[in-house]
């Protein structure tokens, strides 16, 4: 039809078809469903004590209905009861059914004290589940999971702006009986419409440094300890019993395996990889703390040297030199030499077939292998035996500072000497390891362990901050503590940038010397965040020069 020629009437009927036709397509499209969710306690940034509502309301806009669950630590839980009645949330909302509300009763003395993220995730059918995260510092008086007593008798109370400070407190743990002593703050809390506690800590004067540097002392040696049980077999041979349980072990028998058959060397090889990484988790966890005998004893560099040397290596292979005594630099040795003859070939091959000829054609390479591993372990178990009580005892040399220690003249010095470490390795963490300028400068670029490295060092950040190596235990003292004592708030931040630092490295997508390039926001994000990780760092360590130590020699 051109321009000129009239509408006939089946032009019409045809555009009044068409018309109807988009009309019905428009009118079937249904509306978008979503779930609203509000959570009101615990309250984002806000704390939580005791036997406490965790509540909120939570609806389909579509009426469908809607499943609630408890979310801590990033970890899904148990199901939360909903939906009850709220008229105040359908009185704003009003497209929400007249039941909305959601409810659970939390006993936060089972959590550690400290940062916790508690949130909710809601989910309902044909629809997109909506996560709520809160970050909220737990306290916990007398760190007592449950109180059966609390003695007012002694007490003071007094009013501080918007807070009721009471002080000499004694309360009872459940449990065990004990007494001790603790001062509160209480606050009004809004969603709870009660009185809260937000604050509880032993009173002023109180603080025994004595006991944080014992237990961070035995985080320490539990650190190092399994290192060297991850490490170390003494009856690791070189013949072709196979034995996957330590790192030794499972790469003397890939060396004995593989001499023989590469067939059950190829399907032994995934094993021993495995064994590498699990040794590689306690030594991240150990970067926290690089002083005393891992520094002195020059264990350090014989370990975990990086980049590899990877020219130097592959000469002395090639090489006539006796491979049982040759001299063996730093660089060509620990920790990477191993992930390089275990992850890849000489040609930079990472198929377990290529792997596996390189060392079954290659006597060299394989005595090479048990050179540098008989080196690995030799460090262990040295490193081991300096800090165990039983025998070099630098437990010892920590844990009493200022009162007979021939390395600390001082508590404050020993504190000092903590907070120096973990900035370091905070300072090394965005600098040299996030802030790698190529794959080629990764830490672990063989083996593509980088990214999980990189989160133990933040976790050996923390194990030092909290006095322990194992997470399961909330008895344990750590810097936290004396931070608490002189600057709670301080204290949240320095939990939170632990937390966000964390966050930040879990984000970068694997492999991470592939991030370098195709991500590099993420990683200028997680870099960010250890840079502000080791801002707190420092803010912490100016607390501890100025803390009143009370018998500080």
């Amino acid at each position: 039809m051109t321009a000129s020629q009239p509408f006939t009437i089946s032009t019409w009927k045809w555009l009044l078809g068409l018309s109807v036709f988009f009309l019905a397509l428009l009118i079937s499209v249904p509306s978008f469903a979503e779930i609203r969710v509000n959570l009101e306690n615990p309250a984002s940034g806000g704390t939580a004590s005791g036997v406490t509502a965790i509540s909120g309301w939570a609806y389909s806009t579509e009426g469908a209905d809607v499943t609630v669950k408890l979310r801590v630590n990033g970890e899904t839980t148990e199901e939360i009861p909903c939906c009850g009645p709220r008229t105040d949330v359908q009185a704003v909302h009003s497209d929400a059914p007249a039941n909305t509300g959601f409810g659970l009763l939390k006993n936060y003395g089972n959590f550690p004290a400290g940062v916790h993220t508690i949130g909710v995730v809601v989910s309902a059918d044909g629809e997109e589940t909506m996560v709520v995260d809160h970050a909220v510092t737990v306290v916990v008086p007398g760190d007592s999971s449950f109180l059966s007593a609390v003695d007012l008798s002694g007490a003071s109370a007094s009013i501080e702006g918007d807070k009721i400070v009471v002080s000499g407190i004694e309360v009872t743990d459940k449990a065990d009986g004990m007494t001790v002593t603790v001062n509160i703050d209480l606050n009004y809390q809004t969603g709870l419409q009660s009185f809260q506690i937000t604050e509880a800590q032993g009173p002023a004067g109180e603080m025994h440094v004595d006991e944080i540097l014992m237990d961070v002392a035995n985080a320490i040696f539990a650190t190092y300890d399994a290192l060297n049980m991850a490490a170390h077999d003494p009856d690791a041979a070189g013949g072709r019993e196979v034995n996957v349980d330590t790192l030794s072990s499972a790469v003397f028998s890939l060396v004995g395996v593989s001499a023989a058959s590469e067939a059950d060397a190829i399907a032994l090889l995934p094993a021993v990889q495995h064994a590498w990484r699990d040794a590689r988790v306690p030594w991240e966890q150990s970067e926290a703390f690089l002083f005393g005998p891992v520094d002195t004893d020059e264990h350090d560099p014989f370990l975990d040297t990086w980049p590899l040397n990877v020219t130097d290596l592959e000469a002395i292979i090639a090489s006539n030199a006796d491979i049982a005594t040759v001299e063996l630099t730093d660089d060509v040795q620990g920790f990477h030499a191993l992930e390089y003859l275990l992850f890849q070939d000489m040609n930079g091959n990472t198929d377990p077939a290529a792997i596996v000829n390189a060392l079954h054609t290659d006597p060299r390479r394989r005595a090479y292998m048990r050179r540098v591993m008989g080196e690995f372990t030799a460090h262990t178990q040295a490193l081991r035996d300096s800090w165990d009580p039983a025998m070099g005892n630098f437990v010892a040399e920590l844990a009493m500072a200022g009162h007979g220690s021939m390395t600390y003249d001082s508590e404050r010095a020993a504190m000092q000497t903590l907070l120096e470490a973990m900035i370091g390795i905070a300072a090394e963490l965005h600098d040299a390891k996030l802030g790698a300028p190529s794959p080629a400068e990764e830490e672990s670029r063989f083996s593509n362990n980088s990214r999980i490295d990189f989160l133990n060092n933040v976790r050996s950040i923390n194990n030092v901050y909290e006095g322990r190596f194992d997470q399961t235990d909330s008895t344990s003292m750590g810097v936290t503590d004396l931070v608490a004592h002189e600057n709670p708030a301080l204290d949240t931040e320095v939990r939170m940038a632990i937390r966000d630092a964390k966050a930040a490295i879990i984000a970068i997508p694997e492999p991470f010397g592939q991030s370098i390039t195709d991500h590099p926001d993420a990683v200028a994000k997680a870099i960010q965040a250890a840079m502000a990780l080791e801002a707190k760092l420092e803010e912490v360590k100016a607390v501890v020069d100025t803390a009143d130590f009370g018998h500080d020699h």
